[in-house]
């Protein structure tokens, strides 16, 4: 069986050309100045906990709220919401919607009323973005 948990600190690390293994449940990427997500991370279909906090990703491709068991989504420290309001698509995918349960996207450049009505997050962290 392959690792569950799988946590990259440094860029020299990251399995650029090997990818994540399938198994991976909880994926730490972190503080790694990343400007774009990875689409590998879509094949993941055990991750529950995926961490893409302090980097400088704009824009989550809609395929992320398909990840049939993701249960917590940390992204703070980020560039989200410099993108149209077109690109927030994951959020309306029916699995995030029955399973996510944390998501933090604090400290991004979130100025939209998201409709967050539509998911059922136990716990969503805004604080410090450029909301009215």
């Amino acid at each position: 069986m392959g690792k569950v948990k799988v946590v990259v600190k440094k860029k020299s690390e990251y399995p650029t050309l090997q990818g994540f293994p399938r198994t991976t449940e909880q994926l730490i990427l972190s503080g790694l100045s990343r400007k774009s997500f990875d689409r590998q991370i879509l094949r993941l279909q055990s991750l529950r906990i995926l961490d893409l906090s302090d980097n400088n990703i704009s824009y989550l491709p809609k395929e992320l709220g398909t990840l049939p068991h993701l249960q917590q989504l940390l992204l703070s420290q980020n560039n989200l919401g410099k993108s149209p309001k077109s690109k927030w698509t994951w959020l309306e995918q029916t699995a995030i919607k029955h399973n996510l349960h944390f998501l933090d996207i604090s400290s991004n450049l979130v100025s939209i009323q998201l409709n967050l009505k539509i998911i059922l997050i136990k716990q969503i962290l805004l604080s410090i973005n450029l909301l009215l």
